[in-house]
């Protein structure tokens, strides 16, 4: 697990826009109509259609389409457990869209509600198999599990701390994508954690750390709500970082209005940015300074 997983607000994130893993699925299927809701609810939904095109109807733009995927979904309850394994446990696809389609069925278990508890124990062994697919898909299943059963939340926020690079590579991914719901209150005490991990030996490690971050800053901004004070000082400091992702990762969290008046004593640093031997470093910089000024 060596690479830093795209830039901030990438792919590996940004299906997270406009979600609410927190939001109950009963509330989504409230505009069904009740007639509707008692000619279905006894349906075998995998019998009228394979569990990975529910999970893709759930992303529709068609209001009719995707309320009808979440009821089905939500029927489904722990019937979807096995197919959802299965497709977690995949690490070979390598198709533009494999990624896509993890994070889409690891969505899918927040249909499950509570009786997504029993299946925690096989996402940690998705997130400690030392395979990056596979981890980061158990990272993912575990995010999307922590509103509703708050066990999945400490195994992610324990794993910060795994002695396995690997394994607190996933954990952060996970902690990232808690980071981005709304509301996502329940992980902001994984913010100290990490911080801490922001001095984390290993480059990709320390990457990552601040790309959650940005999550968190980006969402917190979006939503006009004040950022903690303890964190864009640690986040100056890696600037100085040796690891080009680490430095862009860091502008992009640092890149919020709330942190305008902080930041202002030092432009200098963040100037001297703009003259960076990484592409993106630049840019990032540039922005920075555009919204300081």
């Amino acid at each position: 697990m060596g690479e830093t997983r795209g830039t901030p607000g990438g792919p590996e994130f940004s299906a997270l826009k406009g979600t609410s893993a927190a939001s109950p699925v009963v509330a989504a299927t409230a505009a069904v109509p009740n007639p509707v809701l008692q000619a279905v609810a006894h349906l075998d939904w995998l019998s009228i259609q394979p569990l990975e095109t529910w999970i893709t109807d759930a992303q529709s733009s068609d209001p009719k389409v995707k309320q009808m995927a979440e009821l089905a979904l939500t029927q489904m309850g722990t019937n979807m457990l096995p197919g959802i394994l299965k497709i977690l446990n995949e690490s070979t696809e390598q198709s533009p869209d494999a990624d896509n389609r993890r994070v889409n069925v690891a969505e899918a278990v927040k249909y499950m509600g509570p009786a997504v508890k029993p299946a925690l124990p096989a996402f940690e062994a998705l997130l400690r198999s030392g395979q990056q697919e596979k981890a980061y898909s158990g990272g993912r299943a575990l995010a999307f599990s922590a509103p509703i059963v708050p066990e999945a939340f400490s195994i992610l926020t324990n794993a910060l701390l795994d002695p396995a690079p690997g394994v607190r590579d996933a954990a952060t991914h996970g902690t990232g994508w808690c980071l981005s719901f709304s509301p996502h209150e329940f992980a902001v005490p994984a913010l100290p954690l990490l911080v801490r991990n922001l001095k984390d030996p290993v480059d990709y490690l320390r990457s990552d750390t601040a790309a959650a971050l940005a999550n968190f800053t980006q969402h917190q901004c979006q939503e006009g709500k004040p950022e903690p004070d303890f964190l864009w000082l640690p986040l100056l400091e890696m600037l100085h970082d040796k690891y080009s992702y680490a430095r862009t990762h860091s502008l992009s969290a640092l890149s919020c209005s709330a942190y305008r008046d902080q930041l202002k004593p030092s432009l200098p640093e963040i100037q001297r940015l703009l003259t960076d031997p990484d592409e993106g470093v630049r840019r990032f910089a540039t922005n920075l300074l555009q919204m300081i000024k």
